[in-house]
Parts: C-alpha cells; sequence; structure tokens
C-alpha cells in the first residue's frame, strides 16, 4: 500500500527499523533455548551411559574379588587342617593333665567347704542373735526422731499457714480500700458533674433573664459591654471546667499506675516468700 503523507510513511519506517531488533532479540533468544535443552540432554545421556558403565566395571570386579577370596580361603583352609590336628593332640595331652590335677584339688576344695559351711552356721546363728537387738535398738531410736521430726514439721506447717493467713488478710483489706477510694472517686465525680451543669443551668437562665433586663433598661452599648462580660465568664468557667477534668483525668491515671506497681511488687514479693518458703522447706526436709 502507497502511503503519500511523508510523515506516515517517516512513522513507519521507525516502525521496522524498531521491529527489526526485537525479532532478532527473539529469534536469538528461541535458538538459545533450543541449544540449552540439546545440550541438557546430552549430558542427561552421557550421564545415564557413564552410570551404566561404571555399574557394570563394578559387578566385574565384585565378582573377581570374590572369586579371588574363595580360593583363597579354600587354599588356607587345606593349610591349617594339619596345624588344627598336631594342636587338638597336644591339647588333649594338657587337658588330661589339668583334669587329673583338678580331680585332686577339687576333693581338697570340697573338704573345706564342709568345714566353711559349719564354721558359717555357727557364725551365722550369733550374728543373727545380734543384729535382732541391733534392729530393736534401731527401730526404737527412728521412732523417737521421726516423733520429734514430725513435732517440729507440724510447728513449721502452723507457722507458714499463720503467715499466709495473715498475708491474704492484709492484701484482702488492701484490695478493699482501693475499691472504696475508686468508688468514691467515681460518686465524687459525678457528683461534681451534676453540679456543673446545674451550675450551667443557672448561668444559663440567668443569662437569658440578664438578657430580657438588658433589652429593656439599658442602652445597646452597655448591652453589648455586659454580652462581652458574660462571654468572658462563659469561657473562663468552661476553661475552670476543662482544667478540673484534666486534673481528675490525671488523678485517675496516677492511681492507676499505682496501683498497678503496688500490684507488681506484691507479685514479686509473693514470689520471692514462695521462693524462699520451697527454699527453707527443702533445707528443714533434706
Amino acid at each position: 500500500v502507497q502511503i503519500k503523507d511523508p510523515i506516515q510513511r517517516a512513522g513507519v519506517r521507525l516502525l521496522w527499523a524498531a521491529a527489526i531488533p526485537i525479532q532478532t532479540q527473539a529469534r536469538r533468544f528461541l535458538a538459545r533455548q533450543v541449544a540449552i535443552k540439546r545440550m541438557c540432554a546430552v549430558l542427561t545421556i552421557q550421564a545415564f551411559v557413564r552410570r551404566w558403565l561404571a555399574e557394570r566395571d563394578l559387578e566385574i570386579a565384585v565378582w573377581s574379588a570374590i572369586q579371588i577370596q574363595a580360593a583363597f580361603r579354600g587354599w588356607f583352609a587345606r593349610d591349617s587342617l594339619e596345624d588344627n590336628h598336631y594342636c587338638a593332640t597336644q591339647i588333649q595331652r594338657v587337658v588330661r593333665g589339668f583334669l587329673a590335677t583338678m580331680h585332686v584339688f577339687e576333693d581338697l576344695y570340697i573338704i573345706t567347704i564342709v568345714q566353711s559351711v559349719v564354721r558359717m552356721h555357727l557364725s551365722i546363728n550369733d550374728a543373727v542373735d545380734r543384729l535382732s537387738s541391733i534392729i530393736a535398738i534401731q527401730s526404737w531410736w527412728r521412732g523417737v526422731k521421726t516423733r520429734d521430726h514430725l513435732e517440729e514439721m507440724e510447728y513449721g506447717a502452723v507457722a507458714v499457714q499463720a503467715n499466709w493467713r495473715r498475708y491474704l488478710a492484709q492484701m484482702s483489706y488492701q484490695f478493699d480500700i482501693i475499691d472504696i477510694i475508686i468508688v468514691q472517686s467515681i460518686a465524687r465525680r459525678w457528683r461534681t458533674r451534676r453540679i456543673l451543669a446545674s451550675v450551667r443551668l443557672q448561668c444559663f437562665a440567668r443569662t437569658v433573664i440578664a438578657n430580657r433586663i438588658f433589652d429593656e433598661k439599658w442602652a445597646i452599648s452597655d448591652l453589648i459591654t455586659r454580652q462581652v462580660s458574660a462571654t468572658k465568664i462563659q469561657a473562663r468557667w468552661r476553661s475552670h471546667t476543662a482544667q478540673m477534668s484534666l486534673l481528675e483525668y490525671i488523678a485517675t491515671v496516677r492511681i492507676q499506675a499505682r496501683w498497678r506497681s503496688h500490684s507488681a511488687q506484691m507479685s514479686l514479693l509473693e514470689y520471692i516468700a514462695a521462693k524462699r518458703i520451697q527454699a527453707q522447706w527443702r533445707c528443714f526436709v533434706a
């Protein structure tokens, strides 16, 4: 198609000039991907072939080693048979002499054993009498020590229970005091808000009455002056109310912070006291 407009022809030429490098890069990328896939396939085939050759060489080497080991073991067994026969003959001669000697020693040992058994029986009877006496004395002494130990444990348990109950009573009293303080602060805040609401209503009513009186008796300039004064008074009162609310909020936050700090300190003290009680109890038991 012939393009008459020179600007359009220049645009087409620019597009063709930009499309040719893009096509070149795309074809190069595709060719490179095909080459990479072919190279991967070749490497995979080579790896499988080398693995098969290595496994075949390994099987041949293992079979050869087994054949060599079998031949060596057969020769070694045949060569050792004569030596084993001579050694067995010498061992039998030595063993027979040893058995004869041991028979004599066995007779002497039996006689010695009989004598030792009789002596042991006599010693055991004497030891049983002594042991029964020792056991009776030990049982009496252990009973005395156990009773003393139980009394000490009971006294320690009573002391621990008394301290724990005292601690629980103190904590319950402190919690009750904190609850009372919180309830009082809430009641005082509610009462203050009601008072402030009534004061605001009174101020509003007085302002309305004053406006009416100003409209009836005073001039416009005096009315403006009084209005400005009332506005300033209201602004000061609102500022005072805001400051009181802020102070109440700060006081509440500080009370909560002190209470949390106190709770954390009491938890730490409880943990330390529990550890000390456990340590003292373990030392006492040990």
